[in-house]
């Protein structure tokens, strides 16, 4: 990489830049993960070989799944 002055605000692009990049990244690894999150679940538990998965409301369900995602 060359090493060249940049001012203020063209720091602040480039940080602007990459902070939407790793949000982007973010949301598309946790997309991906939760289109696997049954078989994620399944690893998770299977140490505990007779636990269940329990869950008092389907929201709480649906939050715990976007959590592990």
């Amino acid at each position: 990489m060359e090493d060249k002055q940049l001012t203020l605000v063209e720091h602040l692009s480039e940080l602007r830049k990459r902070i939407i990049i790793i949000f982007i990244a973010i949301i598309l690894g946790a997309v991906a993960s939760y289109k696997y999150i049954d078989i994620i679940i399944e690893y998770m538990v299977k140490p505990a070989q007779k636990l269940e998965f329990i869950y008092l409301s389907p929201p709480e369900l649906f939050m715990a799944y976007i959590k592990i995602a």
